[in-house]
This record gives C-alpha cells, structure tokens and sequence, in this order.
C-alpha cells in the first residue's frame, strides 16, 4: 500500500544586482530574499544582464548581510562560467531566525555575487528555488 506524501509548494525567490565588480569588499552589499525559515535550497542561478566582457561569477547565499564569517554563509560557488545554473540534490539545508513581519514563518538570506572584472558596470540577476521544510 502506498502512502500519500504530500510536498508543499516550492518557492522561487529573485533578485537584481547592479555595479556589480570584483571587489571581495562588495560583499556588504549583498540583498535580501524574504524565504521560508527552514527549507532545502534546491536550485541556484546567477546570470549577469549586463556590463562589458565576459567575466566568470563568484556567488553566495548567507544568513548575513555582511557573511564575514565562515559559518554565515550557506552557500557559495567560486569562479563559474556565465550563467550559473546549479542544482542541489537532494538540496541543501538551512534553518533562519524568524523575522519581525506579521508573517512568522519567514525570515531572510542573503544573495550576494561579484565578477572577475573590476569595471562595476554589470548587472547580476541571482534566483532561488526553495522547497520549504514542514
């Protein structure tokens, strides 16, 4: 007899950003996604819109602004070719502090990208997809 497993939906979060260059410093700049607080990240693509030449990508997801520390950082993919499109599986697990919204079971990470060109005129388009945890 077979059981009836139900998934919840998956989520798919998307974020834009701009001037970007290669300056390990930028990491403070990183955005931040609104996600469920416990989850699998299942797929990570960053592709870069526009700028000059063709610069390779270094990118993170963290549950910090800043990731200054090793621990903060959830994810990370150094040096990958235009676009980077990595499945995860079976997915990568991360558990974050609530936020202070009327929505309790969201909380925030952060997505952060810099290029191996330093001239900060390109534009990085990074997106999650997420399945949330019960």
């Amino acid at each position: 007899m077979s059981s009836n497993t139900q998934r919840k939906p998956w989520v798919r979060t998307t974020a834009t950003l701009t001037s970007v260059r290669n300056n390990p410093a930028d990491a403070a700049s990183a955005t931040s996604v609104t996600v469920p607080i416990r989850g699998w990240i299942r797929r990570f693509r960053a592709d870069i819109t526009a700028g000059t030449g063709t610069p390779t990508i270094t990118a993170f997801v963290s549950e910090t602004s800043t990731a200054a520390g090793t621990f903060d950082k959830v994810l990370s993919y150094t040096t990958a070719t235009d676009p980077l499109d990595a499945e995860e599986d079976p997915g990568v697990f991360y558990s974050i502090s609530e936020s202070a919204n009327a929505n309790r079971k969201n909380g925030l990470l952060y997505l952060n990208a810099i290029t191996s060109d330093s001239t900060a005129d390109h534009t990085i388009v990074l997106q999650l997809d997420i399945e949330p945890a019960v």
